[in-house]
């Protein structure tokens, strides 16, 4: 069945013109590259909301780190 169906697909893309196969690759093509584009944006923007997390994350635990030296060294300071 898949060969009789290439093989008229084959017939009709001799019978095409050339101008009209071509503008019907490029649509298609055109078509796939818009799905993985909007798959990439998607997945940019969940990686984008990731990256806000870890560095509100990673700001907090500066500042832990931060309070925690501040005091020990205060404590070796003071006489």
């Amino acid at each position: 069945m898949k060969l009789n169906k290439k093989k008229i697909k084959a017939i009709k893309d001799l019978l095409t013109p050339t101008y009209p196969r071509i503008i019907k690759s490029l649509e298609e093509e055109n078509e796939e590259l818009r799905k993985t584009l909007s798959i990439e944006i998607s997945k940019s923007k969940i990686r984008e909301k990731y990256l806000e997390e870890v560095k509100v994350d990673n700001s907090r635990l500066a500042k832990e780190v931060e309070d925690h030296i501040n005091p020990q060294r205060k404590a070796y300071k003071t006489p």
